[in-house]
């Protein structure tokens, strides 16, 4: 609220600039970065423990810790998502409270987006996936392995991609990032956005780069090329297997696909749609490559090991200068500063939903 933070020495350290949100997170999440754990504490983590232990806080009776404790059951508890709106409302406040972008702040110079569209169907269905439970059981020698499966049903969406007319009129070759964003036209009470001077309520779906060459340029990328998704993983069968055919081939074992540490399951790119079709804004803006890349450019065709709009690379920095999110994260004054910046495209879309049933699928 102040728009600095103090570390152990008394010094004030400024949050009023694009670094400002990872001190802010440093100190929330108390991590080695903190610069004041004994002022600051373990907003986050000690949420989580408070909340897990209020059935026992001094642990007079001896009993279990809370689902709130661990993270791999937290979610089973409404009091996470509360925690986490009020976390998220920490960061949105210091975001607030940043000068609103210029459209300096966004330009790029000599780049335009003629056209932008969707390729393939915007479409969600529900499929019955198969999971392999073999590994989830104990088992003892001498005792046959026996086969358990577990059916869900759960959602996931036809291929599609986008396609984008960009017209370079430098005189050069430019490093150009793609930055593609979702918006909902509705929010949850059926209540219109209003995107003419307040935040954009999207979702990310997708960052990349590429070279863009003098004059016309035709863009093309995949919905499974999303560098915010991953595969499946694996079941515990399939590496057995896979292990296996790589020894008594003398093969190798080949698991590159799946080296990803985090993003969302590609099958979630899309929200769900309704039978009529939910209308969304898709949002693409090109800023300057040479400006936001960390890497060389050399580098910039590796995708930085897939994911890397969530986490970032493998013991590298994340390999974007700008903020997460941008130029998203913070509030327009004015919609006219979006339609008047020319490497900023926004249409409308349409994703549906198909109510068809679909095979089953396994891993």
């Amino acid at each position: 609220a102040h728009g600095y933070i103090i570390d152990k020495e008394g010094h004030t350290i400024n949050i009023m600039n694009d670094q400002g949100i990872d001190k802010l997170g440093d100190i929330v999440e108390s991590s080695v970065y903190s610069p004041n754990v004994q002022y600051y504490g373990q907003l986050h983590n000690m949420a989580h423990i408070m909340l897990g232990r209020q059935g026992d806080p001094h642990g007079k009776y001896n009993m279990p810790p809370g689902v709130m404790e661990h993270f791999e059951t937290a979610t089973r508890d409404p009091t996470f998502f509360r925690l986490h709106k009020y976390m998220d409302n920490i960061f949105k406040e210091h975001k607030d409270s940043l000068h609103p972008y210029t459209h300096e702040d966004l330009d790029f110079t000599g780049v335009d987006i003629e056209n932008l569209g969707v390729e393939g169907p915007l479409r969600t269905y529900f499929e019955e996936y198969e999971f392999d439970l073999r590994n989830a059981v104990d088992s003892a020698e001498g005792i046959e392995d026996v086969e358990l499966h577990a059916n869900v049903h759960r959602l996931n969406h036809h291929d599609f991609k986008y396609v984008a007319e960009v017209k370079n009129n430098n005189d050069n070759e430019v490093l150009a990032t793609f930055r593609l964003y979702l918006c909902p036209e509705y929010d949850n009470n059926g209540e219109h956005f209003d995107y003419s001077n307040s935040h954009w309520h999207c979702i990310e779906m997708d960052k990349f780069w590429k070279k863009l060459s003098p004059g016309p340029n035709h863009v093309e990328r995949k919905s499974s090329d999303s560098s915010v998704t991953v595969p499946d993983v694996p079941s515990f069968q399939s590496l057995m297997d896979a292990a296996d055919e790589a020894v008594s081939s003398g093969g190798s074992f080949e698991m590159h696909d799946f080296e990803r540490s985090c993003g969302i399951p590609n099958r979630m790119l899309l929200p769900k749609g309704q039978k009529d079709g939910m209308e969304f804004s898709l949002f693409l803006a090109i800023t300057d490559g040479s400006h936001d890349l960390t890497h060389t450019a050399s580098d910039m065709d590796a995708e930085h090991g897939g994911t890397h709009s969530h986490c970032g690379s493998h013991g590298e920095v994340y390999p974007d200068k700008r903020p997460m999110g941008f130029p998203l994260d913070r509030s327009f004054p004015d919609r006219r500063l979006v339609d008047e910046t020319t490497n900023i495209k926004v249409i409308h879309v349409h994703v549906y939903h198909d109510e068809s049933k679909f095979a089953v699928v396994g891993q």
